[in-house]
């Protein structure tokens, strides 16, 4: 099983940020007992090519490439804080990726919200 981890990254080190995604594949093990799960390696080793927001969007694009090979996607807390996060989020939830439920933050929540839903409720604000 191939494993997609979605982590928000700003402000955060590449040790810090490969620390947590170690530690939510481990939980995916445990929960899936029977499983070979692999972690599908996120960490994009190119520039982008333009500056700014653009930029941000050239990374999601990446991205959203990688996410398109998973078998699951995982989602570390604060995912909801970040954008990139957020898209990914909503690219699962509209193709049908299946979500692990992970951290604190999911186990608050009580069911799936949707893109439509965030982009609503306004806190799709500053896309």
């Amino acid at each position: 099983m191939r494993v997609f981890v979605s982590v928000p990254v700003r402000g955060r080190s590449d040790a810090e940020v490969a620390a947590e995604k170690q530690a939510i594949l481990e939980r995916v093990r445990k929960a899936y007992p029977g499983e070979a799960a692999e972690l599908i390696d996120t960490d994009i080793a190119e520039f982008a090519p333009m500056d700014g927001d653009k930029a941000g969007v050239w990374y999601l694009g990446k991205s959203l490439e990688l996410l398109a090979a998973a078998d699951l996607a995982c989602f570390a807390d604060g995912w909801r804080d970040a954008r990139g996060c957020r898209m990914e989020r909503a690219v699962c939830e509209a193709y049908n990726v299946p979500i692990f439920p992970d951290g604190k933050a999911y186990e608050k929540q009580c069911s799936v919200v949707g893109f439509v839903d965030f982009y609503e409720l306004g806190e799709m604000s500053g896309l």
